[in-house]
């Protein structure tokens, strides 16, 4: 693992990765301003460093308030406004259809675009394409043999804790509790039970499970928690602060992490409002999903609750956070470290920190 970023080939038009997760926080700051789904033809954007501008969708011609956040954008960076077929609200109504269907329907995404829908099925192409009551309204992409499977030294870390550690899951970033002052962490709700003792990988008492969103899968820890980040692979005592947040973009480059692997680099954002329907514990919403750029790992079991984040480039020594890890998709693969018999998976869907559930905690960050 590099020093800021991770190891591997770098997309193309970068010499390191250092630089292209410079280029993508020039774009974010641009695309922060462009971020206003409340207006009716938003559709989405992308912010791919390797496109070097920001690419805002639109349905119909742009609203004021459009053109307002385009022109204080081009301050940050380049942006190009592109026609969409459809709102991102009429997108997440179509996804909201397939995914309550029944049709063995496990993941629905409106594309970035605004062109159409994503739409996984648990079933495989030879049982036929799916249906919903009187059609599908948009364009569907459908994604046969797709199960979400939530993903149950960082192995005996000691207080004040770091995002990544392990207590048969993966803890994420740390959190204040602004109704007790008591400081925490996030991690992923199916991780925990409200009211429970919670114990790290050294049988170590960590603290008590508080709150639990378990339609957005958000849970949270009391305990002492420190606003840093393990590093590195799963069995790393290296660590970096957590500077700050941002929102997940289509398009953006990432890490997943946990205490069973450690980082997982060269993780891309497809899209950001997911909706998936589990197993053990039935639907999520707004959940972000990342694919490795060559199918090799991006996720396993115990990386759950685990911190997703960036390396803002150049000599800035934080990290960035985007998530916590709350499933896995995408086809089997090898992953390194702890992972059960290697295996682990090629896509990660995570709970974006800048969307958390209304709950009375903020993020720490130093």
């Amino acid at each position: 693992m590099s020093a800021s970023g991770p190891s591997g080939p770098v997309p193309a038009g970068f010499d390191s990765w250092d630089r292209l997760y410079a280029e993508q926080a020039r774009l974010n700051r641009a695309a922060n301003r462009l971020y206003i789904p409340e207006e009716p033809g938003y559709a989405g954007l992308v912010v791919a460093p390797e496109n070097h501008e920001v690419r805002l969708y639109w349905k119909g011609k742009p609203s004021a308030a459009a053109d307002a956040a385009v022109m204080a954008a081009r301050r940050d960076a380049p942006v190009r406004v592109l026609p969409a077929a459809y709102s991102e609200k009429e997108l997440l109504a179509e996804a909201d259809r397939w995914i309550t269907s029944g049709e063995n329907v496990t993941l629905a995404a409106p594309k970035a675009d605004g062109s159409g829908v994503s739409i996984g099925v648990s079933a495989p192409a030879t049982a036929g394409t799916p249906r919903v009551a009187g059609g599908s309204s948009v364009p569907i992409t459908f994604e046969y043999n797709s199960n979400q499977r939530q993903t149950y030294d960082r192995q005996n870390d000691s207080p004040l804790h770091y995002a990544g550690g392990w207590f048969g899951c993966s803890l994420g970033f740390a959190i204040r509790d602004n109704s007790t002052g008591r400081d925490g962490f996030l991690t992923a709700g199916h991780c925990i039970v409200t009211g429970t003792d919670i114990y790290d990988g050294g049988g170590d008492y960590l603290g008590k499970a508080k709150y639990d969103v378990g339609n957005k899968d958000t849970g949270t820890i009391e305990a002492g928690s420190a606003a840093r980040m393990f590093t590195g692979p799963y069995n790393s005592s290296t660590s970096r602060p957590v500077g700050w947040a941002q929102k997940s973009y289509a398009g953006n480059w990432v890490n997943s992490s946990g205490a069973v692997t450690g980082e997982l680099g060269g993780v891309k954002i497809l899209d950001t409002t997911v909706t998936i329907i589990t197993p053990t514990n039935g639907t999520i919403y707004n959940l972000v999903r990342g694919e490795h750029w060559n199918k090799a790992c991006a996720n396993t079991y115990g990386n759950s609750g685990g911190p997703v984040f960036a390396y803002p480039g150049g000599a800035n020594q934080r990290v960035i956070a985007y998530g916590i890890v709350s499933a896995a998709g995408g086809r089997e693969t090898y992953c390194p470290g702890l992972a059960p018999n290697n295996k682990g998976f090629s896509q990660v869907l995570y709970v974006d920190v800048t969307r958390l559930p209304a709950l009375p905690i903020s993020l720490k960050f130093s």
